[in-house]
């Protein structure tokens, strides 16, 4: 029913929320055992595409798979992408906020 659907879309709504906080949770327990281990980290930061490159209609050649994992993809015979595996990733798009926050 109706009422049915209403509940269980509310608990879904909490369930969500519940999780992104654990997760965010888990996060910096993780950063704190990695920082206690002396453990290197490392982070990708690629940079926005400049108003030359745009103007060419250049394609972007680092493309973000997750959290984790980016793509990099290269002009010439062998156009396969190469994938790199990072700690963190942050896009053109990220700030200073998101960086060193």
């Amino acid at each position: 029913t109706k009422e049915q659907l209403g509940i269980l879309e509310a608990r879904y709504s909490q369930l969500q929320e519940s999780y992104m906080q654990e997760n965010e949770r888990r996060k910096k327990l993780h950063n704190q055992i990695q920082d206690m281990k002396g453990a290197i980290r490392v982070y990708c930061r690629a940079r926005p595409m400049i108003k030359k490159e745009l103007d060419r209609n250049e394609p972007c050649v680092v493309h973000r798979k997750d959290a984790m994992v980016v793509d990099v993809f290269k002009e010439g015979p062998n156009k396969a992408p190469k994938t790199f595996t990072f700690d963190s990733i942050f896009t053109g798009e990220s700030t200073q906020d998101d960086v060193w926050g």
